[in-house]
Parts: C-alpha cells; sequence; structure tokens
C-alpha cells in the first residue's frame, strides 16, 4: 500500500510540475499579392463640326473623357492612337487626316499632347482607390482639322497604356 501511496504522490507531483511548463514557438504567414489594377475610360460623344468657324479655330471638348484608376502601385498612364490617320467612312471623307489633328490634356493641366502613334504619357497618380486623390480625372480635347479634309465621318481608336512609375 505504501508502494502504492508512493507512486500517486509521485504521478500528482509530475503533474503539477509539467502545468507549470511554458511553449513559446513561432509561425510564418506569407500572402502573396500581385500588382493589381483596374482602369475605365469613357467613350467620347460624337463631335460634329458644323460650321467653317468650327473647322478654322477648332473645338476644344471639355470633359471628352473620363478615366479612374485602381491601383496598389504607383502609376502612370500613357495615350496614343492605333493608326497615324483617323479611318474615314462614309460621305467621301479623306483618307489622310492625321491623328495630330487631336490633342488631350489631362483637365487639370495646362498644355495639350498632340496625339501621334508613339505614347505620351497624359497622367500619373498614386496607388489607391478611384477615390484617392488624381485617381479619377476628365481628359479635355482640342480638335483642329482646318479646311484640308472631305465632309465625313471619321474615327481614331485612342490606346491607354498604364505603366509602373
Amino acid at each position: 500500500m505504501r508502494i502504492v501511496a508512493s507512486i500517486l504522490v509521485l504521478l500528482f507531483c509530475a503533474l503539477g510540475s509539467a502545468a507549470q511548463y511554458s511553449w513559446t514557438g513561432t509561425a510564418t504567414a506569407t500572402a502573396t499579392i500581385d500588382s493589381m489594377y483596374v482602369i475605365t475610360a469613357s467613350s467620347p460623344s460624337t463631335v460634329t463640326f458644323g460650321s467653317a468657324n468650327d473647322l478654322a479655330s477648332g473645338k476644344t471638348i471639355a470633359s471628352f473623357s473620363t478615366i479612374t484608376v485602381k491601383c496598389n502601385y504607383n502609376w502612370q498612364l500613357g495615350v496614343k492612337a492605333s493608326t497615324a490617320n483617323f479611318n474615314a467612312t462614309g460621305g467621301g471623307a479623306s483618307t489622310n487626316m492625321p491623328a495630330g489633328i487631336l490633342k488631350l490634356k489631362k483637365s487639370t493641366s495646362g498644355s495639350y499632347l498632340t496625339v501621334t502613334t508613339s505614347s505620351q504619357t497624359l497622367a500619373t497618380g498614386s496607388r489607391g482607390p478611384t477615390s484617392a486623390s488624381g485617381n479619377s480625372f476628365t481628359v479635355d480635347a482640342l480638335i483642329e482639322p482646318g479646311f484640308s479634309y472631305n465632309g465625313g465621318k471619321y474615327s481614331i481608336v485612342l490606346t491607354y497604356t498604364l505603366t509602373r512609375q
């Protein structure tokens, strides 16, 4: 009986002392975040040149397009024309009206960029949602065809490219 009592006392001592030990360890959590962006550009409405004065002085279109950017890195937005000349459709339109009659600028900027087939920086911004300062803006246009091109419909595709700054 004494042996059993001694064993029980030793067992309780062993259990009691085990409860006093603690363990400290580390674990590493890993997350992979891809570079992400979402950009939208509204399509501008048709611009009509209905008078000789329109052709002579050109037309300025405020808020020609609206652009929004959501991005997790600082960015730069470039713009270029897909072709050197406007696409001429209907009404005997000239086939040689150059992209350069179209000039664009961020509405808060002072000077226009002449559109070419080479990308030019239109705007820059910081990481963040569209509500971040500078990540939502309008683009103004200046179109100056002059009298060198026939009446008709013209269109050109603008390509916007978002890159890391």
